[in-house]
């Protein structure tokens, strides 16, 4: 605990104690209404209640840390038993010296019984509430370390999860932009300016916790454009968005693993092949659907995505946990798959 921390805890604790202490004689007061009878009910909780006060103060920020969670239990209790015999002591010659000097010495041994019992009562219950405190505080901070370590651990993985943007997919794009130079310089400059800005969204945009959705779709859209640049005449690639709440958000770069998974999987130079990517967005709740023919890729292909299907299920779970569906079918040589999220 830091010492602001420490100092909140101690008036917290003063003010406890001077609370209990006032209980008994408001009490008294409200019944009898008889001021002087509790100003002495008062007077007489004072010592009892300060000593008990002072052992719980000196075992939860002394005894305790210092000696029982530092191994040294031995010291801890032995510590605890000489302050114990003083108190025992000087309650019981309080005791003792309210008596007449001719009863002193037959009173001794009842005193030092009555003062027994009310010191271990007190004493000992000081000590136990110590101790618990202690261990709740400390059980309370180290369950917020934990916490604020997986957080930590959380960020750090989802930061690494959606900076893998795949850098194939940019050799890729700009060996194919290279060749649409030759004829078609237009639709190059396009397809440059398209990168540009899927560049700026992957380097700034993504750094946020969420974008906006439109962004995201405007973001996807520029990467099929630029993915479609590796089709030939014997790929069709159709694409839907639709999004009803134009302010809502999402994550960034969430879906775009499944987008490149379709391409990576879906195209083939010498078969037909067929894409269809599917985002729409109603009240809150995000349908993406992907549906790509299924070609198996030769083991020498590298062009896969470095986050993979696996990634962005991991993904999903570190950010929508129990707010997300995912459903992933495979039949008649076609990959299907539907993720609804609960924004």
């Amino acid at each position: 605990m830091n010492k602001q921390s420490n100092t909140y805890t101690l008036l917290m604790q003063i003010a406890v104690v001077v609370g209990i202490m006032l209980v008994p004689p408001l009490m008294i007061y409200s019944f009898t209404h008889d001021f002087r009878t509790a100003v002495l009910s008062f007077r007489d909780l004072i010592l009892p209640l300060s000593i008990s006060f002072l052992f719980f103060v000196a075992n939860y920020w002394w005894l305790v840390p210092e000696f029982y969670y530092k191994g040294q239990k031995g010291k801890y209790f032995l510590i605890n038993f000489l302050m114990f015999v003083v108190v025992l002591l000087a309650v019981s010659v309080r005791l003792v010296n309210g008596f007449p000097p001719q009863e002193q010495q037959n009173m001794l041994y009842i005193a030092a019984v009555i003062a027994g019992f009310f010191a271990i009562l007190f004493l000992a219950g000081a000590a136990a509430l110590a101790m618990a405190l202690r261990n709740a505080a400390r059980a309370r901070a180290l369950k917020e370390q934990m916490e604020e370590e997986k957080r930590r651990h959380t960020e750090a993985e989802l930061v690494w999860l959606k900076n893998q943007l795949n850098p194939h997919f940019l050799f890729n794009t700009l060996n194919n932009i290279s060749s649409l130079v030759v004829f078609d310089a237009e639709r190059a400059q396009e397809s440059i300016s398209r990168l540009s800005d899927l560049l700026r969204y992957a380097m700034y945009e993504s750094a946020k916790p969420t974008v906006s959705l439109l962004m995201e779709v405007d973001f996807m859209k520029d990467y099929i454009s630029l993915m479609s640049l590796r089709c030939n005449d014997r790929t069709t690639v159709s694409t839907h968005f639709e999004v009803a709440s134009p302010s809502i958000q999402i994550a960034p770069l969430l879906l775009v693993s499944l987008i490149e998974n379709a391409f990576k999987h879906g195209v083939s130079a010498s078969r037909h092949s067929e894409i269809s990517i599917s985002l729409i967005e109603d009240g809150g709740v995000l349908t993406f659907m992907c549906t790509n023919t299924d070609h198996a890729k030769g083991a020498d292909d590298n062009s896969g995505s470095g986050i993979g299907l696996v990634n962005m299920r991991r993904r999903l779970e570190l950010l929508y946990n129990d707010r997300y569906e995912w459903v992933q079918t495979s039949d008649d040589n076609r990959f299907n798959i539907t993720i609804k999220i609960r924004l």
